[in-house]
């Protein structure tokens, strides 16, 4: 009975063994998972604000519709930045 009772423990810590490497390694997808996510967030971010200063128009000379009264729009134009978790993380 004794042996009986020493097997069946030995089978539970075996089972619980399995779980929680099982576990972590879910974890360690996760935690892969949410870098790749913010790495792309941030990549996207970059491209957006490198779209956000690009000259769009490079005809400055010749003054179209949309150019009248636009000239002081450049001296207002503010550029954020963000810091991230990751950030601290890279």
């Amino acid at each position: 009975m004794r042996e009986e009772s020493a097997r069946l423990a030995l089978e539970q810590e075996e089972r619980e063994r399995i779980e929680e490497v099982s576990r972590l390694e879910q974890e360690q997808k996760d935690i892969e998972a949410a870098e790749h996510a913010i790495a792309s967030k941030k990549a996207a971010l970059r491209e957006a604000q490198k779209a956000a200063h690009m000259v769009i128009d490079e005809d400055d000379d010749v003054p179209d519709d949309d150019d009248q009264g636009s000239e002081s729009v450049a001296d207002d134009q503010v550029c954020l930045t963000f810091s991230t978790i990751s950030d601290s993380l890279v």
